[in-house]
């Protein structure tokens, strides 16, 4: 997992409270797909209380299940889409990104939470039978994440993969 030392001065690590109005980008992308694995752990942080945020998070399991969930994380994009009962939404739309791993997945986020509207990037790296994810979000104008930041934190946390 990637720890402060990791990341560029300021960060922090975050406690998100439950009532949060940023919670995870997408379920379908993040807790849904990586709760079908038999080992997760997720980590938080944030450079100010406007962000930007990262979340990232770390999943393994048996060999057929990591490709049902590799093949669902592909799917995720359709299943953002369209907004909740509360008008929250997230947008996924694949981007170009390096390839990390023996498998990665990028994507463009713009998310609406409690009416406020974030971007950033998805990163979701696969290598043999464990799973990253890295999303970067922040509020435009206030706390803009940059292409070139998350390509650094997402490099970092492949490293750390066996």
């Amino acid at each position: 997992m990637l720890g402060l030392p990791d990341l560029p001065y300021g960060w922090a690590v975050s406690v998100l409270s439950a009532n949060s109005s940023v919670s995870s980008p997408c379920a379908a992308l993040t807790s849904d797909a990586s709760k079908q694995l038999s080992a997760q752990a997720e980590s938080d942080f944030q450079q100010s209380e406007d962000g930007p945020f990262l979340q990232e998070i770390l999943a393994t399991g048996p060999e057929p299940q990591v490709h049902t969930v590799w093949a669902s994380i592909q799917q995720a994009a359709a299943k953002c889409a369209t907004p909740d009962a509360n008008g929250e939404s997230t947008t996924l739309s694949t981007t170009q990104f390096p390839s990390y791993g023996d498998e990665s997945y990028a994507l463009q986020l713009k998310a609406v939470r409690a009416g406020v509207t974030y971007t950033g990037d998805v990163v979701v790296v696969r290598k043999g039978q464990t799973f990253v994810e890295v999303a970067v979000f922040g509020v435009p104008g206030i706390s803009p994440v940059s292409a070139p930041l998350v390509q650094q934190i997402v490099g970092k946390a492949v490293g750390k993969l066996p």
